[in-house]
């Protein structure tokens, strides 16, 4: 889709640079700082799949040329292929482990807040009103 069958394919697997744009959007880092990590943090390195000190970190040209590719695809077609790919995970995903999305789980912190800022005696008058 994104590179010719014939002509061409990127010089990296599609995982390890799809798993790159999680990693830079994911930890808001700048490009310069994704290739750093990926260079010399191990945790990310072995994130992208690098498991030998051995193994090439892919080269910026290439991520940067599948950055541009995606782009061109999305303004050609509407379709974006990172979100297609994400909903069909956490659709997969959700099957898989029987998650249901009928209910909404509250975070308790936003709740303890809330709570937080009253006192006793007006919890006791809020609770009698509603």
């Amino acid at each position: 889709m994104l590179f010719d069958d014939e002509a061409g394919r990127p010089n990296a697997p599609i995982r390890v640079l799809v798993a790159m744009l999680i990693l830079k959007e994911g930890f808001g880092w700048s490009d310069e700082a994704l290739f750093e990590a990926a260079h010399f943090n191990l945790l990310v390195r072995r994130a992208l799949g690098l498991v030998n000190l051995t193994d090439a970190v892919t080269v910026e040209s290439t991520y940067y040329l599948f950055k541009q590719r995606l782009y061109s695809h999305q303004l050609e077609t509407g379709s974006n292929l990172l979100e297609e790919l994400f909903q069909a995970l956490t659709g997969d995903q959700a099957k898989r482990l029987g998650v249901m999305g009928d209910r909404l789980r509250m975070d308790s912190t936003l709740l303890g807040s809330n709570l937080a800022a009253c006192t006793h005696l007006q919890l006791i008058i809020g609770c009698l009103q509603a």
